[in-house]
């Protein structure tokens, strides 16, 4: 990162300078990167639970299309209300814009623990008409 900076803003290259980048390896070698927060399923199921909609429905619904899915935040923006099928015991969701350039086709369906369907609907009866896209 120094070495970018230096090249960057001072156009010089450090390379150069051997006993700079000896320093600069022998700081590095205690250097241990955070580890991010991360939640565990059981906070998840838990957020999906208790969590009230009033507040928070949006949260749940992208929480649920991005476990059940495994989308990345740009397919989650360009998916659209025709992209989703209700069949009643489950829905069928087709993301045709991934990064990969491969469309792709999951299905959120109710489990033991949860029940992403009612939330998945409520969402959607609450969408205004007119628009297309499913987040905005």
């Amino acid at each position: 990162m120094l070495k970018s900076m230096v090249t960057i803003h001072e156009k010089r290259d450090i390379t150069k300078f051997n006993e700079l980048q000896a320093f600069l390896k022998r700081k590095s070698k205690s250097y241990k990167p955070k580890k991010s927060a991360v939640l565990s399923p059981k906070d998840v199921i838990r957020f999906l639970k208790d969590a009230p909609n009033d507040i928070h429905l949006l949260h749940k619904v992208v929480l649920i299309m991005g476990y059940f899915g495994g989308c990345r935040s740009q397919e989650l923006l360009n998916m659209k209300i025709s992209d989703i099928e209700d069949r009643d015991f489950v829905m069928v969701v087709n993301v045709p814009e991934s990064k990969t350039g491969v469309s792709k086709k999951f299905t959120v369906v109710d489990e033991k623990e949860f029940s992403a369907l009612p939330l998945l609907r409520l969402y959607m009866s609450l969408h205004p008409k007119g628009i297309e896209r499913f987040f905005f």
